[in-house]
């Protein structure tokens, strides 16, 4: 992807990964989307997000975390 400076209207892939779906982490989570979207809108980009939750599992979490890089996730 090119760089965000230029306002090219670049897209960029986040994968948000929570630990468990709760509602302080939910919170969280979306006052970063929030925030990043107007990052995002400020730079004249669009940010895709792929929001997912571990569940508490560890082994979870890792699994959602070698899908976003295989994913190729910025």
């Amino acid at each position: 992807n090119t760089p965000a400076a230029g306002g090219d209207g670049a897209t960029y892939k986040v994968a948000v990964i929570k630990q468990m779906d709760h509602a302080s982490l939910d919170e969280i989570a979306n006052a970063i989307t929030a925030r990043l979207d107007e990052i995002a809108a400020e730079n004249g980009v669009t940010i895709e997000y792929d929001v997912t939750s571990g569940q508490g599992d560890q082994s979870v979490l890792r699994q959602l975390a070698d899908q976003a890089i295989a994913d190729g996730v910025d």
